[in-house]
């Protein structure tokens, strides 16, 4: 009887350490299976990431295209007026602020200075280069 109930209880206790150990296995396996699809999915990805710059400088174009239309078989040139001092003698920056946006297609020859705190264009104008800067060859 003694030999019966010793056998009892040390199968009681197998029964708990292997149950003990199917649940730390199982969960041994969840944690790395999700670490895989985590770590495997992120440089993947389906659609291409822009950089904030570029992000930025797609929701300014989307903003503007909202009140003119834009050339779309080029990509502008975008730059901010950070001291109006400093453009203040040019005509097409007279009503220029800080933090205007200088939207510039050089293959259209289309330049616009946009104000983003207002949503308003404050100039548009073309482009004209200065061909008389080029170099030429000296001559003997």
């Amino acid at each position: 009887m003694f030999l019966n109930l010793f056998t009892s209880h040390r199968e009681k206790r197998l029964k708990k350490y292997l149950l003990i150990l199917s649940v730390a296995f199982v969960s041994l396996c969840l944690f790395i299976f999700l670490l895989y699809r985590h770590f495997s999915a992120a440089p993947y990805s389906s659609q291409p990431k822009l950089s904030q710059e570029q992000a930025q400088t797609q929701a300014l174009l989307d903003e503007v295209a909202k009140i003119m239309a834009l050339p779309n078989n080029e990509t502008p040139m975008v730059a901010t007026v950070l001291d109006k001092n400093k453009v203040q003698g040019q005509a097409f920056f007279a009503g220029a602020e800080n933090g205007d946006k200088l939207i510039a297609y050089l293959k259209s020859k289309t330049a616009i200075l946009y104000r983003p705190s207002l949503h308003k264009i404050i100039e548009v104008a073309p482009i004209t280069l200065d061909t008389s800067l080029t170099t030429s060859t000296p001559t003997k």
